[in-house]
């Protein structure tokens, strides 16, 4: 394999560690947090729900600052590649 070639799978293998130890996990979060905030809500503990939301809250914005942080690493990288940068 040539050192393109390797580089190339290295930086593949770094994403996909990204993509699922972060952001698919976040992503799982959101949707169990979903699920407790229905599920309190349906029983009328709006407390319970509304503190379930707010949990939702913080999971999507970390969860968008992860994608942003991951699509700028690509870009740079690209850019780096192109000889843009």
């Amino acid at each position: 394999m040539s050192d393109t070639t390797d580089a190339v799978q290295t930086e593949r293998r770094r994403i996909a560690r990204v993509l699922h130890g972060g952001i698919v996990q976040q992503i799982t979060a959101l949707s169990l947090a979903i699920d407790s905030a229905l599920l309190h809500d349906g029983e009328g503990r709006r407390e319970q729900a509304s503190a379930a939301l707010r949990t939702l809250r913080e999971i999507a914005d970390l969860t968008a600052l992860d994608c942003r942080r991951l699509l700028d690493e690509l870009h740079d990288g690209a850019l780096l590649d192109s000889g843009d940068a």
